[in-house]
């Protein structure tokens, strides 16, 4: 009868699989994203391993019809590559190669609806724009 302290000592070699598991669970990050135009508050997590997995899950996480373009960081510029990301950033996500704050949207869809409302009020003509330009003389080329 052996006991347990004469048995012989049994190693199970760590498996490759989970080493190579282990390493990439230590790459994904986590970044708050929210979309291009929305509010900084409407941000939700969402994980990756390389940027093209981000936006994918953003893509999803936000039922975006389109592709996203690109993503930038809270002062619009450009994030291109992975390691460029930390932990828990706030990211904004576009469908567009261009910037936009909320603000700017907000100001974009009242002018929209004031340009509107105009035409609802005073008609069509009301907004037609028309550029009169006359020069008295040839401008002098220095």
């Amino acid at each position: 009868q052996l006991r347990l302290s004469q048995q012989p000592e049994v190693t199970k070699p760590i498996s490759i699989a989970a080493t190579d598991r282990f390493g990439q669970h230590s790459k994904i990050k986590r970044v708050m994203i929210y979309p291009n135009g929305e509010p900084k508050e409407t941000a939700v997590q969402c994980f990756g391993s390389n940027l093209n997995e981000l936006m994918d899950n953003a893509k999803l996480k936000w039922n975006l019809m389109q592709p996203i373009q690109a993503l930038f960081d809270e002062n619009g510029c450009v994030i291109e590559r992975f390691d460029q990301l930390n932990r828990d950033q706030l990211i904004c996500v576009s469908t567009t190669k261009t910037f936009i704050t909320s603000s700017e949207r907000q100001r974009e869809i009242d002018i929209k609806a004031n340009w509107t409302r105009t035409r609802n009020k005073y008609g069509d003509q009301a907004t037609d724009i028309r550029v009169n330009s006359t020069l008295a003389s040839a401008p002098q080329l220095a």
